[in-house]
C-alpha cells in the first residue's frame, strides 16, 4: 500500500453508541476485499472475551491483546488495516503509533469514547 493511502479513522461517541460495531463492520469489509487486517484491544479489557473485540449487540472479531501502544506496531505485522478498540484506555503514545502506521500506508481505525467519566 502506498504512503498516500494510509489514514487514521476515528470512531468516537459515548458508551453504547455503536463504536465497536462500526469498527467491526469496517474490518470485515476490508477483509472481504482481500485486505490483511488485524484488530487490537487493551489487555485490561476482559469484559466479553480475552481474544476478541465484542460489541454490545453481540458482534465479535478476533483481536490481539496489547498492554502498551508500542506493541501495536508488532501486532500489525503486514496488515494494511489495523483496528484499535477502546483506544481511550491507552496512554497518549498511541497517537504517535497511529501516525506512524498511517505514514507507512496503513489504514488505522480507532474507536473510543470522546470524553471520560469526568467530562475530560
Amino acid at each position: 500500500m502506498s504512503q498516500s493511502r494510509g489514514r487514521i479513522e476515528l470512531i468516537c461517541g459515548p458508551m453504547f453508541s455503536g463504536k465497536t460495531t462500526a469498527m467491526i463492520a469496517r474490518l470485515v469489509a476490508a477483509r472481504d476485499s482481500a485486505l490483511e487486517t488485524v484488530a487490537v484491544k487493551p489487555e485490561l479489557d476482559t469484559r466479553y472475551s480475552p481474544h476478541e473485540i465484542v460489541s454490545h449487540d453481540g458482534k465479535s472479531h478476533r483481536a490481539v491483546n496489547v498492554r502498551d501502544p508500542g506493541v501495536i506496531r508488532a501486532a500489525a505485522g503486514r496488515s494494511v488495516v489495523v483496528g484499535i478498540d477502546e483506544v481511550h484506555f491507552f496512554d497518549e503514545s498511541v497517537v504517535s503509533v497511529c501516525r506512524e502506521l498511517a505514514a507507512a500506508g496503513t489504514r488505522v481505525i480507532a474507536a473510543g469514547v470522546e470524553i471520560d467519566h469526568r467530562g475530560r
